[in-house]
């Protein structure tokens, strides 16, 4: 038996189970490759990495759910037959308009309905957010308009706050204001169809700064 060896002996008869348990995989752990390694981290301590990772992940949801529901929406805008590719840039647009900085709230804008009038998915889906007060505007096709016009679900235009900012004679009926040809929406091609109309449902819970982007597609166009 080598001194080495002697020596060692001596030190196990003086250690207990825990420390020559230790000393072991100390020893084991420095002439292991890094995947062995790896696979020994796992194997021994999986339990407590998948705890971390569930507490991780679950301090991530409740940190989302609160800024979702601390987060302050100041405009629900819908834009029937819009283009998705210039969602970013209307909400841009409108916010360097209107002065809101990301302190102040989201502006949320939902693009992905049909313009074709004969579409019941859309049809259906358009009359869900509009019942359940999630659209302050609504930006659609002359056709789509007329289809709700006498159901008296639009806001009078002339009865909305900050109404003196608006322009009532391009309006085509008291509830709908009319987007010319050379509307901002067309321009930067967020809609590709004419005869476009925005209208404020009655169920519109910000009627404020709806108001206030309709005075920013007339100003800006």
């Amino acid at each position: 038996m080598s001194n080495e060896q002697m020596k060692n002996q001596l030190e196990d008869q003086h250690m207990d189970e825990s420390q020559l348990n230790a000393r072991r995989i100390k020893e084991a752990w420095q002439v292991m490759t890094l995947g062995q390694k790896i696979e020994y981290l796992w194997m021994y301590y999986k339990s407590r990495l998948a705890g971390a990772l569930l507490i991780a992940g679950a301090i991530y949801l409740g940190i989302t759910m609160y800024k979702g529901t601390h987060t302050e929406v100041l405009i629900n805008i819908t834009v029937v037959g819009g283009n998705s590719q210039q969602v970013e840039w209307l909400e841009e647009s409108f916010a360097e308009y209107a002065g809101i900085s990301p302190e102040d709230g989201i502006i949320k804008i939902q693009a992905n309905l049909s313009a074709d009038a004969e579409d019941s998915t859309s049809k259906i889906a358009l009359a869900t957010l509009i019942g359940a007060e999630a659209v302050d505007v609504l930006v659609c096709p002359k056709e789509i308009y007329e289809s709700y016009s006498g159901q008296d679900g639009f806001m009078n235009i002339e009865e909305l706050p900050e109404a003196d900012n608006l322009d009532i004679s391009k309006s085509m009926a008291k509830d709908a204001l009319l987007l010319g040809s050379d509307n901002i929406l067309k321009k930067e091609e967020m809609i590709l169809y004419d005869d476009a109309c925005a209208v404020i449902p009655v169920t519109s819970k910000n009627q404020d700064m709806a108001a206030r982007f309709l005075e920013y597609l007339q100003q800006c166009s």
